[in-house]
């Protein structure tokens, strides 16, 4: 009669083996952590995308802003209107690249986060 048990079966011993080393509490932290890493890289990455894309979109915006008080103040000689637009322009493309710098600061700073060894 055959010995069915698990002792003496070998595809069973190295079924068996692998699932313990596949379940143990290390391997399921390991695994774990690699997939919330991942998603914090790419949760990062897109936000340092779309600060990229607003930069972007702000500095288009100012450049055509700059051009049209320009034309106008050319137009109508109004030199000190001009000027309040021009410092009103200037700070908004200060703010929008300050977004951006904290935007990538943060995502750098998510990343070095060691969140394998927690």
């Amino acid at each position: 009669m055959a010995d069915n048990t698990h002792e003496n079966n070998p595809v069973a011993n190295a079924i068996n083996s692998i699932s313990t080393a596949n379940l143990s509490t290390e391997a399921i932290h390991q695994s774990t952590a690699g997939k919330a890493y991942s998603a914090m890289a790419l949760s990062s990455a897109i936000a340092v995308q779309d600060a990229t894309n607003h930069l972007r979109n702000i500095e288009t915006l100012t450049t055509s802003a700059t051009a049209a008080a320009l034309s106008k103040a050319i137009d109508n000689g109004n030199t000190e209107a001009l000027s309040t637009t021009l410092a009103e322009i200037q700070t908004l493309l200060i703010n929008s690249q300050n977004n951006f710098k904290i935007v990538a600061a943060d995502a750098r700073e998510i990343l070095k986060a060691d969140i394998v060894s927690k």
